[in-house]
């Protein structure tokens, strides 16, 4: 019952720098202490392990008053009020095992004692009738002092052998039990879970404590099978999450999906669920575990229904587990393949007219289906040390977006592309439709993964997604975009002419502001 008022005391305290964790600390290790001293003075009857328990429970009954001046909130304060009971009570229990203890000790002395007291009383008698009767025979009387003699060495030979044959029966009916459920004790902390208690069947106190302990050693074996069937599904998480981790790689490595930033977050807020269900269930397994061995160690009698609580617990628990665990490895496995295979990540210097053209020549097939006027304003010197293939990528992304959404089911517009230098460092690439437009809730989820409005038509949602991480992380730039329904969108590309590779962007989250934002959007 004092543990579980620890225990109570510890949960009710939020932080672990309250004032009262020091002094909660000492009256623990000082209830331990006690525990041990009384186990070795029951069990050997020293003295000095009978000062030790006294000393630990005046440390105990010296640090609750102090703790229920530091207590913040009611239940400690309540909890330390009981506390205080019950140490007053060990205490005094502590006090009736001492004089217990003594009284049987000085019981087998007085027997003793008076044994030889009668053994001499009869000598004493014997003698004066000797000295009575030794003028009339001397023979006589020596034969009978001789017979008188041999007969008193046997009567307390006797009575010393049963005084002493009680006395080895009374200490090994009580210490070698006890030594048998200290040992079994030891092989269960050890891990030897085979070796089987003894002394299950007697009737008495130690009787009852051999079955607490082999209780224990059932609930250890329990609760090793469930740790190992806990790091079996751990291990299967972590190689799950080592799948996730390569998969993370090659969606990096690929130009197609180059920034996996996004896609890791929305991977990652479908497995939180399970995972965190998991953890869950994993913690409040192990705090009843502890709860349990707790109540082991107690001296209170361990009930059958909560024994059965427990293991009823620990299975649905380990139910739980394993389908919260499967449920992830699922969506992990899920969302393993979604990358796509272009390979463009080797850096060089490029000039951005010929590159330009470049890809619009490899849209023309497209170009040539819709109703769609290109025109391009791009100056020729102007040259960029950075990522051809990532250039490449944000504008097939853009214009097959606008031909996607912008002029959607046909309709005729135009795209514009120009670029040009913005100061010594800089470039600013401009990419605008005079298309549909986006409404402002549209815009502000336009970059995030996963987000369509044609997932009906075959829509990944990855497009967008994909142009943004290319521009911040790969590139070190920063993007905006300005759309009004009905008019048009535009896409404002501002990017050093030598790629930095995100250095940029963690500049400014650091300093908590730029002269131009990451990602902007705007409808008016």
């Amino acid at each position: 019952e004092m543990a579980e008022l620890y225990s109570i005391i510890e949960g009710a305290t939020g932080q672990r720098d309250a004032l009262i964790w020091p002094s909660l600390g000492k009256s623990r290790e000082a209830f331990t202490a006690m525990l041990v001293a009384a186990n070795a003075y029951y069990l050997s009857l020293a003295t000095a392990s009978a000062e030790e328990a006294r000393r630990s429970t005046e440390t105990i009954e010296k640090t609750i008053p102090v703790m229920s001046d530091l207590a913040d909130n009611d239940l400690q304060r309540l909890a330390l009020q009981r506390l205080q009971i019950r140490a007053a009570a060990l205490r005094e229990g502590l006090v009736r095992l001492s004089e217990q203890l003594a009284n049987r000790t000085e019981l087998l002395r007085n027997t003793i004692d008076a044994s030889q007291a009668e053994a001499i009383g009869a000598i004493d008698g014997l003698s004066v009738k000797m000295r009575q009767r030794e003028q009339k025979a001397q023979e006589t009387f020596d034969r009978t002092l001789t017979g008188i003699s041999r007969r008193v060495f046997s009567i307390a030979v006797i009575f010393l052998g049963i005084i002493i044959t009680a006395g080895v029966v009374i200490a090994l009916s009580i210490r070698l039990p006890l030594q048998q459920i200290m040992a079994a004790m030891h092989a269960i902390t050890t891990g030897d879970y085979d070796r089987r208690v003894q002394g299950t069947g007697a009737k008495d106190e130690v009787g009852a404590m051999a079955r607490a302990v082999e209780v224990f050693r059932e609930n250890a074996i329990a609760k090793r099978k469930t740790e190992d069937e806990l790091r079996a599904s751990k291990e299967k998480a972590e190689g799950a999450l080592l799948e996730l981790s390569a998969a993370q790689q090659n969606l990096i490595d690929a130009e197609r999906l180059a920034a996996l930033g996004g896609l890791v977050a929305g991977v990652a807020h479908e497995v939180n669920n399970p995972i965190g269900i998991s953890l869950t269930v994993a913690s409040s397994f192990s705090r009843r575990a502890e709860i349990f061995e707790t109540e082991l160690r107690s001296e209170a009698p361990l009930r059958r229904s909560r024994l059965e609580e427990f293991v009823r617990t620990s299975r649905d628990a380990a139910q739980q587990l394993v389908g919260n665990l499967h449920r992830a490895g699922e969506l992990i496995q899920s969302f393993k393949q979604v990358a796509v295979d272009r390979s463009h990540a080797e850096r060089r210097e490029f000039r951005l007219s010929e590159a330009t053209d470049q890809i619009i020549a490899s849209l023309r097939p497209v170009l040539k289906r819709s109703p769609i006027a290109l025109s391009i304003d791009v100056p020729e010197g102007l040259a960029i040390d950075g990522y051809p293939g990532a250039y490449g990528q944000i504008l097939t992304n853009l214009f097959l977006n606008a031909a996607t959404h912008a002029f959607a089911d046909g309709r005729a517009g135009a795209i514009t592309i120009s670029a040009k230098p913005r100061g010594i460092e800089d470039v600013e690439i401009i990419f605008a439709d005079n298309g549909a437009g986006m409404t402002p809730e549209v815009q502000r989820q336009a970059f995030d993964p996963f987000f369509t409005t044609r997932r009906n038509d075959g829509g990944t949602g990855l497009g967008l997604h994909i142009v943004y991480n290319l521009v911040t992380q790969q590139l070190g730039g920063r993007m905006m975009l300005e759309s009004r329904l009905g008019q048009g969108t535009t896409f404002r590309i501002i990017m050093p002419r030598a790629a930095k590779r995100g250095s940029v962007i963690g500049e400014h989250a650091s300093h908590g502001s730029s002269k131009w934002p990451n990602r902007t959007m705007s409808s008016t």
